[in-house]
């Protein structure tokens, strides 16, 4: 009952915050900081077009940013504090319009293959997420995101510290939260995906048989986690890179680490070079805001540790060592976009005493997407990953275990802040749950409703 009266007065505030502001408009806060539509910096929201990555990475800045915003920032402190330093605070600002914008999903599925009694689920609301993003002053930025799923919330901030050192954009670092799709392949960032499903490459765990029982630890890493940690990240107009360490298992002290890197072939800049933003103090909306005729290759490493104890017995605590890797790419011609990746890794020993055996690792997956109109737009993926189980000690789960789905999906941009997708997973291979799983057979549909402003 606490839980649900602290969220429904956040809720409140921030819709009392956003009533008092002047032009809301339903419009999220950076379209309000600059009296522009969303896709000035999305294809079709979440997903970012080329001027909305560059204005991710600049901190959340465009080029000549100060031409551009119609909310005047609350200065904090005169320029020429600078010349001062450090005898006086650097002057910075922050927003003078409350930066707040809210996300809510709501799902219907339907479990068109299963024998539980019910198959069909409202889920209403599914997920609703608040966000305060913004710049102080022309170095820092911060984003921050309280979430509520499920009964449960969670929160994640980050600052961005933008041109530390060196040439510009080459060095940068973020600290906070870092969310799992930054630590993935840079063409397939969980974040910025068409489809209500995740991706699987990011998304799997380790399966475990029923016998570890509820005592089992279970290792829970997987690409998409979220992490406290500090990365540091570099941009230029045809390259990529971020290396990050992040927590990992709390009970462990050593860290997670990851690597990512990308290269771009045409198109606009991941620095924003060769964007058209328009004339003078109006920030251009192009009419086809998903067109960036380009290539961007992408790869990944990451590596970690995990603790393991089935049994909850002291003496059988073990320690499991895994690493991911993979690459991938997308394509952009005109309306058609084509991507794909291929990962593989290694878990040591997931399963401590009951096995001793590691577990080789490996999947790819293609996906494609067309815009029929701008705000009609058809996905298909196919995506697998394949794991060589030990023969022994596992119980009911055996050895190689693959698994791959099929995902249609299409997206219908209602407004330009809310969608409607219509889609479904239909597993074409499944080795991954045993003999024992009789419930479903894992295909489903699903309806989501997602509103922005």
């Amino acid at each position: 009952m606490e839980r649900r009266t602290c969220l429904m007065g956040v809720l409140l505030i921030c819709l009392v915050l956003m009533v008092l502001t002047e032009n809301v408009q339903a419009v999220p806060s950076f379209a309000r900081k600059y009296q522009t539509s969303c896709a000035t910096c999305h294809e079709a929201f979440p997903r970012l077009n080329s001027v909305g990555v560059a204005f991710r990475n600049n901190g959340y800045r465009f080029t000549d940013d100060e031409i551009y915003i119609k909310d005047e920032p609350l200065e904090l402190g005169d320029e020429a504090y600078k010349r001062l330093w450090p005898n006086s605070i650097w002057p910075s600002n922050m927003s003078g319009l409350p930066p707040i914008s809210m996300r809510i999903l709501s799902d219907f599925s339907s479990d068109i293959g299963g024998t539980k009694a019910s198959r069909t689920k409202f889920d209403f609301p599914h997920e609703v997420e608040l966000f305060a993003a913004g710049t102080l002053g022309d170095k820092l930025s911060y984003f921050a995101e309280l979430e509520w799923e499920g009964g449960e919330m969670d929160a994640v901030a980050t600052f961005t510290f933008n041109d530390l050192f060196g040439p510009e954009n080459a060095f940068n670092m973020r600290v906070g939260t870092l969310q799992g799709c930054w630590a993935g392949v840079y063409t397939a960032r969980d974040g910025d995906r068409f489809t209500k499903n995740h991706y699987l490459y990011g998304d799997w765990r380790i399966p475990y048989p029923t016998q570890f029982g509820a005592k089992s630890t279970k290792n829970t890493y997987r690409v998409r986690n979220d992490a406290p940690g500090v990365e540091l990240n570099g941009f230029g107009r045809s390259w990529y890179y971020a290396v990050g360490i992040v927590e990992g298992d709390s009970n462990l002290s050593e860290k997670d680490f990851f690597a990512q890197v990308a290269y771009k072939i045409g198109g606009t800049g991941f620095d924003g070079s060769g964007a058209d933003l328009g004339e003078e103090d109006e920030l251009e909306v192009s009419a086809e805001s998903w067109v960036d005729d380009s290539l961007t290759l992408s790869g990944f490493f990451n590596t970690g540790e995990r603790l393991v104890n089935q049994t909850g017995v002291a003496a059988d605590v073990r320690t499991d060592d895994f690493w991911r890797a993979g690459g991938g790419l997308i394509w952009k011609n005109g309306d058609l976009q084509l991507g794909g990746g291929y990962f593989f890794g290694e878990n040591d020993n997931p399963y401590g005493t009951y096995s001793s055996a590691s577990i080789d690792s490996k999947g790819w997956f293609v996906e494609t997407s067309y815009f029929y109109k701008p705000w009609l737009i058809p996905t298909v993926r196919y995506e697998t990953r394949d794991l060589d189980m030990p023969s022994t000690g596992v119980g009911s789960l055996g050895k190689d275990q693959k698994l791959a789905y099929i995902v249609p999906s299409l997206k219908i941009l209602l407004r330009a802040n809310v969608s409607l997708t219509l889609e479904g997973r239909f597993r074409v291979t499944d080795e991954s749950r045993g003999s024992g799983a009789t419930l479903s057979d894992g295909n489903m549909l699903w309806a989501r409703l997602d509103f922005a402003f």
